[in-house]
């Protein structure tokens, strides 16, 4: 869910050449973008990693713009998270950072983004206090911004209700879920293999909470 797309129109002038050859090329990025995107939505996330990868491996190849290989990493490492891959998105993450550390950007979104991804590749990996900071740095982040109704914040919210439900803290951690559900189902329905997901988790936590 915290995917963050590039759009074709951004990264036309990472390429000099404005002939044809740049055109397909650049479409080629662009139809690969959607069909990871949209292999995600359905929840086909081995293709959607697939794409992912072979997105990353273009713009490596032709030194693509730093700041988008780094979002592709990220966008890749969503994907390995949900596929219970956490140590493989821990790495595409500190590479997007590497990138991002001698390439700043000033596109604090993808920042954000990018923290919470690591938020949750650390969370699945059991490190609690590491993840919580993460998370947080992410809303931290939206806030500056007026984002704390996106489904970015909504991501975060949940990522720090999972870390509570798991040291005990039922209540907290249904008040996070329940900051956060609203936000999903404003932009999808409940059969969405994320906010299905999330719906999961939070009646699951609330049972526990029910019967303490």
């Amino acid at each position: 869910m915290r995917n963050y797309f590039l759009m074709l129109i951004l990264l036309a002038p990472s390429v000099n050449a404005q002939d044809d050859d740049t055109e397909r090329f650049l479409q080629m990025l662009g139809a690969l973008d959607q069909q990871a995107a949209q292999a995600q939505n359905e929840g086909n996330y081995t293709q959607a990693v697939k794409s992912r990868r072979q997105l990353i491996s273009l713009m490596e190849q032709v030194n693509f713009r730093p700041s988008e290989i780094a979002r592709q990493l990220s966008n890749l490492a969503s994907v390995l998270n949900i596929l219970g891959q956490p140590v493989e998105a821990q790495t595409a993450l500190e590479m997007a950072l590497e990138l991002l550390n001698r390439n700043p950007t000033n596109d604090k979104v993808q920042m954000a983004v990018l923290q919470g991804n690591l938020g949750e590749a650390l969370f699945k990996q059991g490190e609690f206090e590491s993840a919580r900071v993460r998370f947080k740095n992410e809303l931290d982040i939206l806030r500056e911004l007026s984002m704390e109704n996106t489904h970015f914040a909504a991501s975060a919210r949940i990522g720090i209700g999972s870390i509570e439900a798991k040291l005990g803290n039922y209540n907290e951690a249904l008040a996070h879920y329940e900051f956060a559900i609203p936000i999903l189902r404003s932009i999808s329905d409940d059969s969405h293999p994320v906010t299905s997901r999330v719906l999961g988790e939070y009646e699951e936590i609330r049972q526990i909470a029910d019967d303490q």
